[in-house]
């Protein structure tokens, strides 16, 4: 899907590759399902792909003796790619679960 362009041109550009009239009034009772096709194929784009203009890197000051911390309200937790602790000069990766030694 193509950023910044209206839902008007890419129901166009669906009715072209459709090979269906391209006059909107001749499409007026398939717009709803049109529309609902391409919001499922957006959402599916969404979950499938790691979009690099959605990429964000965060820092986030440590405070003594806080064991857990919420994440920023723009960043959701399922799209969490990796963490990463900054100890004793140098970046330490966080790792998922809990091991034996924990």
């Amino acid at each position: 899907m193509t950023r910044h362009v209206t839902l008007v041109r890419i129901l166009d550009q669906l009715r072209a590759e459709a090979r269906l009239s391209m006059n909107p009034a001749h499409n007026r009772q398939v717009r709803d399902s049109h529309v609902n096709l391409l919001q499922r194929m957006q959402e599916r784009y969404w979950d499938d792909f790691a979009w690099p203009q959605l990429r964000v890197q965060r820092k986030i000051s440590l405070q003594a003796g806080q064991r857990y911390y919420d994440p920023p309200p723009d960043m959701q937790i399922d799209n969490i790619e990796k963490l990463e602790l900054y100890d004793s000069g140098g970046w330490r990766k966080m790792l998922p679960g809990i091991g034996a030694w924990h």
